[in-house]
């Protein structure tokens, strides 16, 4: 992981060192099948950019920049949930994990309801059975 952080970086700051290099080599290079393949367009674009390489390589760097800087941060987040969530199901080690809202089993059965289901000692509590429910949690895979 040190390397990839450590590569990008250097990655990184060479774009930035070099661009003013690069971008206008990069242009003239590829400026010709631009021009064959897009016209008049490309041929514009590219007598523009080779009279003026200093701003078409700070242009390139800028959009380089923000283009790292979003990849690094989705990246970066991505690692961050997937290691939550790892850390998470250490923790926890269910697969399916039931709760209720304000208790861990209703008090009395609706009449609006259908039928109730057999439900064990949950039904025979008024409150609930609190053993039921840490057994409960504690399925194993």
């Amino acid at each position: 992981m040190f390397l990839v952080a450590a590569g990008g970086i250097l990655a990184f700051f060479g774009i930035v060192l070099y661009g003013p290099v690069l971008v206008p080599a990069l242009v003239r290079v590829l400026g010709w099948p631009a021009r064959r393949l897009f016209g008049a367009t490309a041929g514009l674009a590219v007598a523009n950019a080779v009279p003026n390489p200093r701003r078409v390589a700070a242009t390139a760097t800028a959009l380089v920049i923000g283009i790292g800087l979003v990849s690094a941060f989705v990246i970066g987040a991505g690692s961050t949930k997937a290691g939550i969530e790892r850390s998470v199901d250490q923790q926890v080690g269910v697969d399916f994990l039931v709760t209720g809202i304000g208790g861990d089993c209703p008090r009395r059965w609706p009449p609006s309801w259908p039928p109730a289901p057999s439900w064990g000692s949950c039904m025979s509590s008024a409150a609930g059975s609190s053993a039921t429910s840490r057994s409960a949690r504690r399925i194993r895979r």
